[in-house]
């Protein structure tokens, strides 16, 4: 849901609306704290939950003791979205910088009132990354259900954290490239924006090919960063191709959102240009 800000803070700094941010931040904050509370209950209850889906008593009972011990951090993770260290380097970047002074507001009415406008952009954006990332849970919670549950949700945990670790490298291109393309689009510069993307593909485009030929090289001691088992290193070594796949696949789908997006307002602003390019014919 803090995803929306990338479009809302974006364009509103294009268009040089600055209290606009403060105002979305204070929005997103109130939101998200309130999402955090049913979200909780859940967790509490995960135990329960995934013996009533068929999975391992022994994985279920330690899934819903780490998910206990999550909650304390779930509040300040929906606010911070950060690391510790992250959060105060931004937050005295934010209270002492000029740059951002302008962005500064106080909690007032308008907060109230842009709630809705940013659930309108959260919801959409909560779907796709839920769509996403609960793709690869559903995975782990058949191999819940498979014969050998513990062989099987270890080598796909595995297979994961690695695919995710990577992901943050593309995933920071496409945070870099959504804030230049909402800025170029609030500012009115779609064909800058769509050139930000290519950019940014490009870079992805040698990232991923020098990660995935790194890690297909590297298969055969992958395992063993995670686990001493011969049979986790050898069946890890048989899914590394796969991984790798996966890997470039999951690397463009974090970029090509901010080529959709600068993409669309191009074909917007051509449209409004042709009743003035009729007018000024005539």
């Amino acid at each position: 849901m803090a995803g929306a800000l990338e479009t809302l803070c974006g364009q509103a700094y294009g268009a040089e609306q600055y209290k606009k941010l403060g105002i979305y931040t204070y929005a997103a904050i109130v939101s998200l704290l309130l999402v955090c509370l049913p979200v909780s209950v859940l967790w509490i209850f995960l135990d329960k939950l995934l013996l009533v889906l068929g999975q391992d008593p022994l994985i279920s009972q330690r899934a819903g003791k780490y998910a206990i011990w999550l909650n304390p951090a779930l509040f300040p993770y929906a606010n911070l979205q950060s690391l510790w260290l992250n959060v105060i380097l931004l937050g005295f970047y934010v209270k002492y910088s000029s740059l951002v002074e302008r962005t500064r507001t106080s909690f007032s009415r308008d907060v109230f009132l842009s709630t809705d406008e940013f659930i309108r952009f959260a919801v959409p954006s909560a779907i796709m990354v839920c769509l996403e990332w609960w793709s690869f849970e559903l995975f782990i919670l058949l191999s819940g259900l498979s014969p050998n549950p513990k062989l099987e949700t270890s080598i796909l945990s595995i297979c994961l954290t690695t695919g995710t670790l990577h992901f943050y490298i593309p995933y920071s291109f496409g945070a870099a490239a959504s804030t230049r393309v909402s800025n170029e689009l609030g500012a009115g510069n779609p064909d800058a924006a769509q050139l930000a993307v290519w950019a940014v593909i490009a870079l992805d485009a040698v990232e991923v090919t020098i990660a995935s030929a790194t890690l297909f090289c590297c298969r055969h001691i992958l395992g063993r960063a995670f686990s001493n088992d011969k049979e986790v290193v050898d069946y890890v070594t048989d899914m590394a191709l796969l991984v790798c796949i996966s890997i470039m696949m999951d690397s463009f789908q974090a970029v090509l959102p901010g080529h959709k997006q600068a993409t669309i307002a191009r074909e917007r602003a051509m449209k409004g240009n042709l009743p003035a390019d009729n007018d000024s014919m005539e």
